[in-house]
């Protein structure tokens, strides 16, 4: 409270009393982060999405001005490092993808939750998950194709053979490049008379010539295969001529 005693112009004195109130001013710092997909609001209603420092001053009820400084930092997408190549697997080995980015909350994009997805077959394979340094939500994209490997593996059979004593050519088996084997597999050999031969099971077991313990005869035989190969859902046969010959 303040007086003050004047001197008017008819010689009396004049007293003023003042009371002041000096009201308080208002200014604050605010730190926030956000994620690059994330906005931020400002005191003043204005929404930011890039990193920097906002001043804003707003007028309080009192009439006084508030000073709001905010620091905001973005963090910005984050690129996964050591991500997982593109995936070929073949229909009758399907593989188990696991990936490990330094995260949680794993979601793909068919549903699957956690860091393991087991493909059934050829599509793009997309994981969100949150960053444990930030929790900010990054992801990777994973094209899987899965090929039938056993239509692509070949079967042949040759015309001839001679089993002798020179160490080549001397047994009449199946060739194949099917490394996945086969879910089924007969090859039965007949002479001209239609008698069986030869039979086996196994695709790497063949004929080496005799039949019931002796040197069959020269001759052509007949020859039927009946497979499978592992992962594919169709039969297949073969059927032809072998000319024995010594």
């Amino acid at each position: 409270t303040y007086s003050v005693t004047l001197n008017s112009v008819n010689g009396c004195d004049s007293v003023v009393t003042t009371d002041l109130t000096v009201l308080p001013t208002y200014r604050d710092s605010v730190y926030q982060e956000i994620c690059y997909d994330d906005y931020y609001t400002l005191p003043n209603g204005w929404q930011m999405n890039i990193s920097g420092t906002y001043e804003v001053v707003l007028t309080a009820q009192n009439g006084c001005d508030s000073t709001i400084i905010t620091e905001l930092l973005v963090h910005n997408f984050t690129n996964i490092t050591e991500a997982i190549e593109d995936v070929e697997m073949c229909l009758g080995e399907l593989e188990t993808i696991t990936v490990d980015y330094d995260g949680y909350n794993y979601i793909w994009n068919d549903g699957t939750t956690g860091p393991t997805i087991n493909p059934t077959s050829s599509d793009v394979y997309i994981v969100e998950f949150n960053l444990n340094g930030n929790n900010c939500i990054a992801r990777d994209t994973i094209r899987v194709r899965v090929k039938d490997c056993a239509e692509t593996c070949l079967i042949d059979i040759p015309t001839a053979f001679s089993p002798n004593e020179l160490g080549y050519n001397n047994i009449f088996r199946v060739i194949h490049t099917c490394d996945d084997g086969f879910d089924k597999f007969e090859f039965r050999i007949y002479n001209r008379w239609g008698h069986l031969v030869f039979l086996t099971n196994e695709p790497a077991e063949g004929w080496n010539g005799f039949y019931k313990g002796k040197e069959a005869p020269i001759a052509v035989y007949s020859y039927v295969v009946e497979y499978k190969k592992t992962g594919s859902t169709e039969a297949g046969l073969l059927k032809g001529n072998v000319t024995l010959i010594r």
